[in-house]
């Protein structure tokens, strides 16, 4: 039997090795993100208990799209059965949602033109 046709059948055996696990602690990057913010912004309880979650959210905030498709994955449950965040962590995933929404309309091209009127 050639390596090939071993490796197939041994799945159990290499299963753990196909799924990279996400990385639960915060980088380099992601302090740098959350020292941006203002202080009274700055994801706390995120950071603390769902590291993996604010390096994801830092490594999409400058990508308008990625960065609310991501959000709206994690507040949205498609699935049914998810338990939802802590009230502390949900309500800095609401703010870091409304102030990224905030900072893309005052950057916007079309927020220095006057409205007629």
């Amino acid at each position: 039997m050639n390596s090939k046709a071993t490796q197939r059948s041994l799945p159990g055996e290499y299963g753990h090795l196909r799924k990279a696990t996400p990385a639960n602690t915060l980088f380099r990057s992601t302090l740098a993100w959350v020292e941006s913010l203002p202080p009274e912004l700055r994801p706390v309880a995120l950071m603390r208990d769902f590291a993996r979650i604010a390096n994801l959210i830092a490594a999409t905030w400058d990508d308008l799209e990625g960065f609310e498709s991501y959000m709206a994955s994690l507040l949205t449950d498609k699935r049914g059965n998810r338990k939802g965040f802590p009230p502390d962590v949900r309500a800095e995933l609401v703010a870091l949602g409304q102030y990224r929404y905030k900072a893309q309309q005052e950057c916007s091209p079309w927020a220095a033109v006057s409205k007629r009127g």
